[in-house]
């Protein structure tokens, strides 16, 4: 008969200055010296060991760099909790110690990726490093702050706290102690598609600041950011600061339509005479983090002004019955300044249980105004918004034995819009929208089996001016196989059903003309839930020096948002409609580390899309792409190459050209350049086509060739200290305008 454990001891090793000691060995034995069982303290120097029996018994403690302690204790009661052991520092000094072993192992249900040395020094920032870890499926864009992993997002967090592209910028690869890749999300990640949790190396007083200017080569295109942060105990201050200008002629665009218009098709081509981009955005923010072993806390504030116009004339050359040719001129202005406010708190709790708060409110005043002319006529449009933001989320976390857990967690996300139109269409418009998502996940492991279980429902409830209130409670849903045969292999399978809200802009009643033939106007009677079903298997492997995973996946989306066209008093009318959308999707990548000063990897990838809707459109394609990289001394090479791609957006076509680029990179010290260049000795031409029965469209972009440079410096006061990451200055805002 099998026997069930009964008693649990639960404890913590730490140092002298009372910090936790990780991966420290705990070794439980009997009163004359016989082992029963063992473990290694987590990140936090916490241990857990089951027993079947109670009585007394050893527990031994030992951790490399300390002098190994053994203590009696005595279990009489269900769970024991064992003061903590302080092991003291030792003194003894190896002339040299050889470590081998893998730098990516699998702990539980993630990846622990210890960054090699040739990583860490030939990158300044965190993008960099995980950039230069090449990863097998993950494509990091170092300059925009893009990672993907096999073209879905991949959520950042910092010491378990979410972050974004300002964050992971500021945050220096040698400070960071090991990164946890969770290419299964459970527990606090449960919503993520993939999660990358980068841990920090800890210390206590000190500060350091950052300086980096990017400018563009060729053009006035810079940003320039100041960053500086101060510890003090437990508690970190951050404070940052930038300033973004552009000021360049626009992409060459030229285009053509051809009008189906009932007995009377119009052909109209689009020649372009030029025009120019301005902006000037500045933005700040603050943040406050106190992290203990029990809590995190921290909350942040920041403010963004953004001021931008663009300018375009083109020479339009229309068919009979107009037989004309006139020049014409788009002017678009925005203003905005959009302040929010951020905070997060997380509990560990007794008994293997945590609890997270996590809330965000965001509120933007925004200002647009456009003015389109030619032939002596004008149309003149514009809008007035007060635009908000609040989300706010509860989480419970527990974990159970055998690496069994349990996750519940609230979100509720509320949106809402006051617009005055004016111009063409002169109205004011109001919308809400709340979506309230409630359920859990649960975990439990089999052997080398975990069954994965993330089941909730989402309630909408969305009102537009003059309208009634719409509700609707949807479904969520994803189970999930995971099988590791090995500590290097794994295969997962899963079976997913999802909800999505249409954005508020859709919903609008409001129509904007945007020129003499063209119009827009929203839907209020489009279905405002978007289900989606969908199938997944994924594999990935180690071996050797090289790194593989493969990922599959089909699905279907009903009710999903289509452009439909429509004739109306001589105009043509873009507003929207429903329909059900199908893909299949097939990935495969392979990462090679040749040695420590280069490696590759190679990405293929299929794609098979189709609409159906007022009309049904099928597509395929096939895509690839190869990135090297090479170390040499402080400089690092990194060239890539994409095959020209081609996917299908809506009814639309889009095609890509082959592109090549070339990055270069020097880091010395305190100082970090960084060169790069894309596709130097041709121009980016990108096409458009659309074909539906009452439009046919095409454009073609000509894209400027410039190349970027980008100059870091950094310094620190004091006693180096951890980053912990800043979250996000939020330089972007939302908006419900048609």
């Amino acid at each position: 008969m099998l026997a069930n454990a009964q008693y649990n001891i639960q404890g913590k090793i730490q140092s002298v200055d009372t910090v936790g000691i990780e991966f420290a060995t705990v070794r439980l034995l009997t009163a004359d010296s016989v082992f029963i069982s063992g473990t290694t303290t987590d990140t936090h120097g916490v241990y857990n060991i089951d027993l079947v029996n109670k009585g007394s018994y050893l527990l031994q403690c030992s951790a490399m760099g300390y002098l190994p302690q053994q203590i009696n204790i005595h279990v009489d009661k269900p769970t024991s909790s064992i003061p903590p052991i302080v092991l003291q520092t030792d003194a003894k000094q190896l002339s040299e110690v050889t470590v081998t072993g893998s730098r990516i192992n699998r702990v539980d249900n993630h990846l622990l990726i210890i960054p090699d040395k040739m990583s860490v020094k030939h990158s300044f920032s965190s993008y960099e490093l995980l950039n230069n870890l090449m990863l097998p499926g993950f494509d990091v864009n170092t300059h925009t702050g893009d990672v993907t992993l096999f073209g879905k997002n991949v959520t950042i967090y910092v010491d378990g706290i979410p972050s974004d592209y300002n964050t992971v910028r500021n945050l220096r690869s040698k400070d960071i102690e090991k990164i946890e890749y969770h290419d299964v999300p459970t527990g606090r990640y449960s919503k993520d598609y993939a999660a990358i949790n980068f841990i920090t190396r800890k210390y206590k007083f000190g500060g350091y600041a950052n300086f980096d200017a990017q400018q563009c080569i060729g053009h006035l295109n810079g940003t320039y950011n100041g960053y500086a942060q101060i510890v003090r105990g437990n508690t970190q201050y951050h404070v940052t600061g930038g300033y973004s200008m552009w000021d360049m002629s626009r992409d060459v665009t030229n285009s053509g339509e051809e009008y189906m218009f009932p007995g009377n098709p119009v052909t109209r081509t689009n020649k372009n005479l030029g025009g120019r981009t301005k902006r000037n955005m500045e933005y700040g923010q603050i943040r406050i983090n106190n992290s203990t072993q029990k809590r995190q806390f921290m909350v942040q504030a920041s403010l963004t002004h953004n001021n931008s116009n663009k300018n375009r004339e083109k020479l339009q050359t229309y068919s009979s019955p107009y037989d004309i040719s006139e020049k014409s001129n788009t002017y678009d202005e925005n203003k905005y300044i959009a302040p929010s406010v951020t905070g997060f708190i997380f509990f560990n709790l007794p008994k293997n249980q945590w609890v997270q708060f996590y809330t965000q409110a965001n509120y933007s005043r925004q200002k647009r105004n456009s003015l389109y002319s030619a032939a002596d006529k004008q149309l003149p449009n514009g809008s007035e918004e007060d635009y908000m933001m609040f989300f706010a989320s509860v989480g419970y976390g527990k974990s159970f034995k055998h690496n069994n857990s349990l996750f519940l967690t609230a979100q509720e996300i509320f949106i809402n819009s006051s617009a005055n139109y004016t111009g063409t269409y002169t109205a004011w418009q109001h919308l809400w929208n709340s979506l309230l998502w409630v359920g859990g996940s649960y975990r439990h492991q089999i052997k080398k089996v975990s069954l994965n279980a993330n089941v909730g429902a989402m309630i909408a409830n969305t009102h537009v001016h003059n309208g009634e209130r719409s509700s609707d409670i949807s479904p969520n849903a994803t189970i999930e196989a995971v099988y590791r045969p090995t500590q290097q292999q794994q295969l997962r399978a899963a079976i997913s059903l999802g909800y999505s809200n249409v954005p508020l802009s859709y919903l609008t009643d409001a129509e904007i003309q945007t020129d003499f033939m063209n119009s827009r106007r929203g839907n209020p009677d489009l279905k405002q839930s978007i289900h989606s079903y969908g199938y997944t298997l994924n594999y990935s492997i180690q071996f050797g020096k090289f790194n593989a995973a493969s990922n599959f996946n089909y699905g279907w989306q009903n009710n999903s948002i289509f452009n439909y066209y429509l004739f109306d008093n001589d105009m043509l009318i873009q507003t929207f409609k429903n329909g059900k959308q199908y893909y299949f999707t097939g990935d495969v990548s392979l990462n090679w580390n040749a040695c420590k000063a280069f490696r590759m990897s190679v990405n293929g990838k299929y794609n098979h899309k189709e609409n159906k809707a007022f009309i049904v459109r099928k597509h395929d394609n096939f895509g690839g792409s190869l990135n090297a990289m090479y170390f040499w001394r402080d400089f690092t090479v990194n060239a890539s190459c994409h095959l020209p791609q081609e996917s299908m957006n809506g009814w639309a076509i889009v095609k890509s050209p082959f592109k090549y680029s070339l990055d270069i990179g020097w880091n010395h010290k305190n100082w970090s350049v960084k060169a790069w260049v894309t596709n130097p000795f041709n121009h980016i031409k990108e096409k458009y086509t659309m074909n539906v029965p009452e439009l046919k469209q095409y454009f073609e972009t000509r894209k400027s060739r410039s190349g970027m440079v980008r100059v870091t410096y950094t310094f620190d006061f004091g006693k180096k200290v951890q980053r912990t990451g800043v979250d996000r200055v939020n330089t972007s805002t939302g908006s419900a305008v048609l």
